[in-house]
């Protein structure tokens, strides 16, 4: 305790706020506090509609009877179609968990068999539970996967070492039947509710079956097997992951024919039925059309409006403390103007889609009554991408068409290995998305960007340069050399940078002739000093 501070305190008072507190409770994960909040409103909107009192003393009254003409009001007022069964139990199983959470008790078990019932006979409008038709990809689906991954694949990493790996786990999942969340941690940044509970020492299986598939072999218990895979029971893994017998088809292969196994493959290849051209861009006038609906406009006018008063009230929304109710209201009238955009956009996409296949259709049945010829697919007029890192250019000439398994290919193989593990030590910049309407800044071209790797960077540079990118040697030297639009934008990607430096004991300047020379500075302050005078930049934040 500081030297001064007064050390007598009202405990008195701190009891009496932790009684008027009531009890703590453990906190829900972002995803279950989201639902139960939703929910939360829900019976709020249809307290008010029912005439019931007060929404919380209602729902720890509340009876059989009332939950049923809740979940028929549900259906009634749902936005798009009525809730499946199996969503309105969910709902049900979240209301039970809010009324635990304020009554500290269960819901009476009779009153839960009465609702369930409800909702799974009774209910007027309810629709069955229908399961999506999943499809599983082949083997050969497999290397057209991988070979978009590493040839056509526009997604940027933030390492290229990372897009090997999802390459190697894909091959990971293809080979030995495991569930992702097997294989992967799926709860960065996220605290377990509880602890693992886990039968065996299930760490040593799982190497042993990455050291030599023990497991496909058979020398796992189907116990072991079935936990370290992630499968509820042996028949998931028998009849979806195992490898089944394909008995041999020799009329077939005498007469010359595909073999039954040779058709199953075909037919079983996911992109059988896929177009490319039929994801369709949507244009800027689409876009425009659908900020005009009225749903969008209102839910704008609106998200405006609060941010207006925020604005007002703290300068900026940034400054608004997030405790602030007004800020509240604003978050959760941003993410509804942005869920109505969406719904609207996957509409029209699919609307589009639907379009498209049936136009398409009609020229098939058009080709075959005319003796034309037909094409299924357009696979050949998907456009090549451009790949900004040479190593993945390179990667993908060598992994063709042909089959890589062959003695011949063995040189190309061990090429694609190297050019693998060069891959791991290059950086892809991410590129900002195109804005409607949004014409370039003519700062952006007063320097022209270098195009040849032998240039070297000068110590003078153009103010709207990073000087980071430009000490990168991973990234490519377009990305390196690359010119912001305007002083703001390079400010908000510098942050980015002098948040990595935080708490470094020793800073050196980035750029390579400073790098190459050993010159360091004391703080973030003499580094923008030194770059301001050294190099004519100005790392200037937000």
């Amino acid at each position: 305790m500081a030297v001064g501070q007064d050390r007598s305190r009202d405990w008195t008072a701190v009891i009496d706020g932790f009684a008027e507190h009531g009890r703590h409770v453990e906190p829900y994960a972002g995803t279950t506090q989201s639902s139960i909040d939703h929910m939360r409103r829900r019976w709020r909107s249809f307290c008010l509609e029912a005439a019931l009192p007060d929404p919380e003393e209602a729902l720890q009254n509340v009876q059989a009877a009332q939950l049923k003409a809740f979940f028929q009001w549900m259906i009634e007022n749902a936005e798009r179609t009525p809730p499946q069964i199996g969503t309105l139990k969910q709902y049900f199983r979240i209301l039970k968990m809010i009324y635990k959470r304020d009554t500290g008790a269960m819901l009476d078990e009779d009153v839960i068999c009465d609702v369930n019932a409800f909702i799974q006979y009774y209910a007027e409008g309810r629709t069955e539970t229908s399961h999506r038709p999943k499809p599983v990809p082949s083997g050969e689906d497999l290397v057209n996967m991988l070979h978009f991954l590493y040839s056509r694949d526009k997604t940027t990493y933030p390492e290229e070492r990372q897009r090997v790996q999802q390459g190697f786990l894909m091959i990971i999942h293809a080979s030995s039947g495991l569930r992702p969340s097997s294989v992967t941690q799926s709860n960065k940044g996220r605290r377990k509710m509880e602890a693992d509970k886990t039968a065996g020492v299930v760490e040593e299986v799982v190497k042993l079956r990455y050291r030599d598939m023990a497991l496909l072999v058979g020398f796992g218990s189907e116990e072991v097997r079935n936990q370290v895979a992630g499968h509820l029971d042996s028949r998931t893994y028998r009849n979806n992951y195992q490898d089944q017998r394909i008995s041999l088809d020799v009329a077939s292969l005498v007469r010359g024919q595909k073999t039954e196994d040779a058709l199953l493959r075909k037919f079983n290849d996911i992109g059988l039925n896929a177009d490319p051209n039929a994801n369709i861009t949507l244009s800027c006038e689409t876009h425009e059309h659908i900020a005009a609906l009225s749903d969008v406009a209102a839910l704008q006018a609106e998200h405006s409006r609060l941010a207006e008063c925020i604005k007002n009230k703290y300068g900026s929304i940034k400054n608004a403390p997030i405790t602030e109710e007004l800020v509240g209201e604003y978050v959760q009238a941003k993410n509804s103007y942005r869920a109505r955009k969406e719904f609207h956009k996957t509409r029209i996409m699919s609307q589009l889609r639907k379009d498209f296949f049936t136009r398409k259709d009609a020229k098939l049945f058009e080709a075959q009554l005319n003796g034309g010829e037909i094409h299924r697919t357009a696979r050949t007029e998907q456009k090549v991408p451009i790949l900004a890192i040479p190593e993945r250019a390179e990667l993908a000439t060598l992994i063709g068409t042909e089959d890589m398994r062959s003695p011949s290919m063995r040189a190309q193989r061990a090429a694609a290995v190297q050019v693998m593990a060069d891959l791991c030590c290059r950086v892809e910049l991410k590129r900002n998305a195109v804005r409607y309407n949004n014409s370039l800044s003519k700062e952006s071209s007063e320097e022209p960007i270098p195009t040849t790797d032998d240039e070297r960077i000068p110590m003078k540079c153009q103010r709207l340069k990073c000087l980071f990118c430009l000490g990168d040697e991973r990234l490519t030297l377009k990305d390196r050399t690359r010119t912001f639009s305007q002083q703001y934008t390079l400010g908000r990607h510098v942050e980015n940078h002098f948040n990595a430096l935080q708490g470094s004991c020793e800073i050196s300047c980035p750029h390579p002739e400073c790098k190459a020379t050993g010159i360091t500075v004391n703080n973030l302050d003499h580094l923008k000093n030194h770059a301001q005078k050294e190099h004519g930049i100005r790392l200037q934040c937000r």
